[in-house]
Parts: C-alpha cells; sequence; structure tokens
C-alpha cells in the first residue's frame, strides 16, 4: 500500500503541469496552442509554480486513493489465484 501511494503521488508530480497545460487550453475562449498556453501560464503564474495550482489536495487525495488501488489489486489477484 505504501508503493502504491508513493506511486500516485509520484505520477501527480510528474503529470500536474501537462495537466495544468490542458485544462488552461481546454477552458480557453480561444484556440490557444500549447507553446502559447505554456508562455502564458509561466508568465501570469509567477514562474514554475504556475503550473502547481492545487498540488498540494491532488497529492493529498492521492495516496490513500492509490494505496487503495493497489490492495484492491493484491487482493484481488489473491482471490483468483485461490479460486
Amino acid at each position: 500500500m505504501t508503493a502504491g501511494g508513493f506511486a500516485g503521488i509520484a505520477m501527480w508530480l510528474t503529470i500536474f503541469p501537462v495537466d495544468t497545460i490542458k485544462s488552461v487550453q481546454q477552458s480557453s475562449s480561444v484556440k490557444l496552442n500549447i507553446s502559447q498556453v505554456t508562455r502564458q501560464i509561466y508568465n501570469q503564474g509567477g514562474g514554475i509554480k504556475g503550473f502547481f495550482p492545487g498540488l498540494t489536495p491532488a497529492l493529498l487525495r492521492s495516496f490513500p486513493a492509490n494505496a487503495a488501488t493497489f490492495l484492491g489489486v493484491e487482493v484481488a489477484k489473491k482471490f483468483l489465484a485461490d479460486f
């Protein structure tokens, strides 16, 4: 379960900037390409930290959610192996 929790945190830390770019691009009323959105976030968000809005809540929910997923997979594997 611990490995699952930390895997979830590692996943969110690496994917969060890409997800932020995607979300801003999707919610824009004008068509913007990835480099335009990236520059916009960087300039308006105070640098690199602009790519991580809401990271703390995402990490707080990520650890238990991914730990439970890993537990569920292992329990299912054991059940199916004994079946």
